[in-house]
C-alpha cells in the first residue's frame, strides 16, 4: 500500500506570511507617523502663512525688542522662533494664550496690538511701544489668527 504524503512546508515559507504581516504593520505605523494629520497640516499651513504674512510685520515693528539674543518679556518674534513661540503658548502678562488659533479675541498678542489687553486682565503698554501698527497690519494679524486651526 502506497501512501501519499504531502511534504510539509519549508520553515522559510512558514515565516514568510508572518514576515509580510510585520512589514505591513511597520509600514502602516511609519505612514501614520510621517503623514501629517488634518490638525498637523493645518498648523503647518498656519505656520507657513505666518512666515509670509505676519513675519514681515514683526520684522519691521517688533523684532528690535523681541529678538533671540535678549527677547523682551522672554518673547522672541524672530523668524527662527516665531510662530512656534506664539501659537497656544502662555503669556506672561495675561491668563490668555499669546495666540489662540481661530480666535483673535482670545489671543493676548492681538489684544496687545489693539491696545485692549488691559480690559482682558493684561498688563503693560500697547505694542509696539510708542505707536500703533497700521490698520492693514492689524487686520493681517487678525486674519492669520482667525484662519489658524486649533490643534
Amino acid at each position: 500500500m502506497r501512501m501519499n504524503i504531502t511534504p510539509l512546508p519549508s520553515p522559510a515559507s512558514c515565516r514568510r506570511p508572518f514576515r509580510d504581516a510585520i512589514a505591513a504593520n511597520a509600514l502602516l505605523v511609519a505612514v501614520t507617523l510621517l503623514v501629517p494629520t488634518g490638525t498637523a497640516m493645518a498648523n503647518a499651513d498656519c505656520q507657513g502663512r505666518f512666515q509670509t504674512t505676519v513675519q514681515p510685520i514683526m520684522n519691521t515693528n517688533c523684532v528690535a525688542c523681541h529678538q533671540d539674543a535678549a527677547p523682551a518679556d522672554g518673547l522672541s518674534l524672530q523668524r527662527t522662533a516665531a510662530p512656534a513661540s506664539l501659537i497656544g503658548k502662555e503669556s506672561r502678562g495675561s491668563s490668555l494664550p499669546l495666540v489662540t488659533p481661530g480666535n483673535p479675541a482670545r489671543s493676548y498678542l492681538y489684544l496687545k496690538i489693539l491696545g485692549t489687553h488691559l480690559e482682558a486682565g493684561g498688563t503693560g503698554a500697547r505694542m509696539p511701544v510708542g505707536r500703533a501698527l497700521a490698520e492693514a497690519d492689524i487686520k493681517r494679524i487678525s486674519e492669520w489668527i482667525s484662519e489658524c486651526k486649533a490643534g
